[in-house]
């Protein structure tokens, strides 16, 4: 089992790594941001990109986020009705300045 948690957390690590980059990544910049070995991160990465996570561009080697994981945010967020999402943070909000926090939205005709 920790093989497959340590396969999972560096699955994970990576996608987190090309999340916070605003350009793509050699292979090995993502493999020594993580300490992992380039061979583990080019097994993930290789296989992010098979199922679509990751998109390896082949001038390059380089490797960015796919359109994938924002699709599926917006899918949750179409999904989930608006308040349900926000009250979690509208609580921390009023917890953390004591004060009233309401969510109001504008609807327009027009």
């Amino acid at each position: 089992m920790k093989v497959v948690n340590s396969l999972i957390e560096n699955c994970f690590a990576i996608l987190e790594v090309l999340a916070t980059e605003a350009r793509s990544m050699r292979l090995s910049d993502v493999a020594d941001r993580l300490h992992l070995q380039r061979s583990g991160a080019h097994r993930v990465l290789t296989t992010l990109v098979g199922l679509g996570w990751v998109e390896q561009d082949k001038a390059t080697d380089f490797y960015r986020l796919s359109l994938k994981l924002p699709a599926i945010g917006y899918r949750f967020l179409q999904a989930a009705s608006l308040p349900d999402v926000l009250q979690p943070v509208l609580d921390k909000v009023a917890g953390e300045t004591r004060e009233l926090v309401r969510l109001a939205a504008l609807a327009s005709d027009n």
